[in-house]
């Protein structure tokens, strides 16, 4: 366990501070609270860092030959795993194709 504050914990890690407080605020990355100071353990937010990195609906696209809107519709419909990051979804590229091949499969 490494804790830092949050500036410290976001230069380390190359992450914007106001999206690491946003996530804290979201109860996304679990915070100690030491007086008037939040720390962070820079181990945990490792982890949830590479949880979070994907590809975006743009390059899923590029990837897979669908058009955004239909991968778009997908997500709305449920069929196609993303997770939403502020206003942009994010998608791990074997998840998706999982889900288009369980798509075709059904059909």
């Amino acid at each position: 366990m490494n804790l830092q504050t949050i500036r410290a914990a976001s230069r380390k890690l190359g992450v914007s501070e106001h999206i690491l407080r946003r996530r804290i605020a979201a109860n996304d990355i679990p915070v100690l609270r030491v007086g008037n100071r939040l720390l962070v353990d820079t181990d945990t937010l490792r982890e949830y860092i590479k949880e979070v990195q994907g590809i975006g609906i743009s390059r899923v696209s590029e990837e897979t030959g669908l058009s955004e809107s239909t991968i778009r519709r997908g997500i709305h419909e449920g069929w196609i795993p993303a997770r939403k990051i502020g206003r942009d979804y994010v998608l791990q590229l074997d998840e998706v194709m999982e889900a288009i091949k369980k798509r075709m499969a059904g059909r």
